[in-house]
């Protein structure tokens, strides 16, 4: 009925009207057709039995008494609401089908049976890990396009995309994983600290709050919101507030917060919340060599700042010569920069000191740098060995390659 009488009216249109004047005008038109044609009275009586059997499974009384008027004020609003219920799911059925979601054409078909998402998810953190941001930025819209109503999706490609200078897509992704799972303290503190590097203050407080409220013995926390507090001079009395309790849940030791303000540095690396993992790490003052200069290194990297990178490392390798994971940024600064000779000496240098399992992205990334400098035999080896610890695409591609 609503067809002929509509023949141009879709669930487009429906969806997209610039106000309820038409819809209202097309329901009064199709109530007085429905009227005047006789087939209101003809679908009242089709529904009547059906109508008849729901209100005999909603009231099922186990006795023959009669309800009161309480009991019949129930029966009548659970009525009301599972007729409405049924008409509801019944009118989307017909204005509304449902859409399959479209497919991955990047993703491969896991023959272990492991899930798109993961897979996608698997991909992207690869793709990342070897600098191509082109193709793990594909990979994560392709993870929530396909898993739209999965909080944890759009909060790792918001994460994504602060550690790539995009703060403002950024900030979207995690205020959709929040309306998905509101009650994620991750994707709250994510949130919360991106908004802070955008310089709103307050409103990255109302998300950190609910943070600090789940976990109010988490020393990091505290220290986080002291360090949001600084940034406005009149809540000079909340960071004082803030610090003392963070010392209080260290035995009231002051000189114990060194280690926990880098705790916190290192929690917001994923994040690159730059200036908050900054200004925690000049906090920790004597507790930071080496850790503090290896997070501003790696805050740096992500601002692709690379000589700064280097830069940063020059005091630390004087306190750790042999940290793996300090000559594994000063490769990938090099690497960024072109210089692939110098990216090559210090990812051996990092394989040399990381002891076993060596890291994958490392062994990757030297493997594609003794490949480019056609050292097939150790190129070889670096991807034999990351194809054992871990088989990915790029493993097997790069032993083939090699």
């Amino acid at each position: 009925e609503w067809t002929s009488l509509f023949p141009d009216v879709t669930p487009e249109t429906i969806s997209s009207d610039d106000g309820g004047a038409a819809k209202e005008e097309r329901r009064k038109a199709l109530l007085y057709s429905l009227n005047t044609s006789g087939k209101y009275y003809l679908f009242k009586e089709k529904l009547k039995r059906s109508v008849v059997r729901l209100a005999k499974e909603t009231v099922r009384r186990p006795t023959g008494d009669p309800p009161d008027a309480a009991a019949l004020h129930l029966f009548h609003n659970q009525l009301y609401v599972t007729l409405t219920q049924r008409m509801h799911a019944a009118l989307d059925t017909i204005f509304f089908p449902a859409i399959t979601p479209p497919t991955a054409p990047s993703a491969p078909t896991a023959h272990d049976g492991t899930p798109t998402a993961a897979v996608l998810a698997t991909l992207a953190n690869e793709k990342e890990s070897l600098f191509n941001f082109a193709a793990a930025d594909t990979y994560h819209q392709e993870r929530v396009a396909t898993n739209k109503y999965d909080a944890q999706a759009w909060l790792e490609y918001g994460l994504f995309l602060m550690r790539t200078q995009q703060p403002a897509k950024a900030e979207e992704c995690t205020r959709e994983a929040i309306a998905l799972r509101p009650d994620d303290s991750a994707a709250l503190l994510a949130h919360g600290c991106i908004v802070a590097t955008r310089g709103d203050y307050e409103r990255a407080e109302a998300f950190l709050k609910p943070v600090l409220d789940a976990a109010p013995t988490d020393v990091s926390l505290w220290l986080l919101m002291a360090i949001l507090f600084e940034k406005t001079a009149e809540r000079r009395r909340d960071v004082r507030t803030a610090l003392k309790k963070a010392t209080e849940l260290c035995s009231g030791d002051e000189n114990a917060l060194g280690p926990h303000y880098i705790a916190l540095a290192r929690r917001l690396l994923p994040i690159s919340a730059r200036w908050m993992a900054e200004r925690a790490v000049e906090l920790a003052e004597g507790a930071q060599a080496p850790a503090g200069p290896l997070v501003n290194a790696q805050l740096r990297l992500h601002a692709n700042q690379f000589e700064s990178v280097e830069q940063e490392l020059v005091n630390a390798r004087a306190h750790a010569p042999k940290d793996w994971q300090l000559w594994a940024l000063l490769g990938h600064a090099a690497l960024r920069q072109g210089k692939t000779a110098d990216a090559g000496v210090a990812y051996e240098k990092a394989l040399a000191f990381s002891g076993e399992p060596r890291p994958i992205d490392v062994l990757l990334l030297a493997g594609g740098v003794c490949l480019g400098q056609a050292n097939f035999a150790l190129a070889r080896e670096h991807y034999l060995r990351a194809c054992k610890l871990e088989p990915s695409c790029s493993s097997w591609l790069g032993a083939g390659s090699a």
